[in-house]
């Protein structure tokens, strides 16, 4: 995964089909929970309780090395 593939396009890459609608974080349809990691949240959708156990996978990036998605 390169900087400038969002995670949606990694996973369906990888064989992990994500739901996508707007590709702009706005509407929630990719929100996906997340196990461990740091996420850098780009999105407009999640408030901040949200934001501790999902992230939406077309605009937020990995701000830690790793991050575990429950899928």
């Amino acid at each position: 995964m390169g900087p400038e593939q969002s995670l949606a396009e990694a996973l369906q890459q990888a064989g992990y089909p994500v739901e996508t609608s707007c590709q702009s974080g706005l509407c929630g349809t990719c929100k996906v929970r997340y196990l461990s990691g740091v996420v850098d949240h780009q999105d407009f959708i999640l408030d901040d309780s949200e934001k501790s156990e999902f992230l939406t996978v077309c605009v937020s990036r990995a701000a830690s090395g790793t991050l575990l998605l429950d899928l």
